[in-house]
């Protein structure tokens, strides 16, 4: 799942693939911020790392999850979410996933 923060908003792109998570932005670190605290989503912390909001992030996916595969996806969520733990990458007993902070691809 990518997360990109652009100067139009926040948007989730590959919600389907859970094998991955990061932000892609071509913003500076403090407008990339503003644009996922603007979204709610979380926000990037002062070492550039992006935090953010599990429950929020769960949201925005699941708009582009067909019904027919939200059981599935949910199950896949689960576990990336405890491989995150597993890992360190959670915040706030799990409330919140730490994501790089990449450039958009272009």
């Amino acid at each position: 799942m990518i997360i990109n923060a652009s100067a139009h908003g926040v948007s989730v792109r590959d919600a389907a693939d859970l094998t991955r998570l990061h932000i892609e932005t071509d913003l500076d670190r403090d407008r990339a911020d503003g644009a996922l605290r603007a979204a709610g989503l979380g926000r990037i912390d002062e070492t550039g790392e992006g935090m953010l909001q599990t429950d929020v992030l769960r949201q925005h996916a699941l708009d582009q999850i067909p019904p027919g595969d939200v059981s599935g996806w949910e199950t896949s969520w689960g576990r990336m979410l405890q491989y995150a733990s597993s890992q360190g990458w959670t915040r706030e007993e799990g409330d919140v996933v730490v994501a790089h902070v990449e450039p958009t691809r272009t």
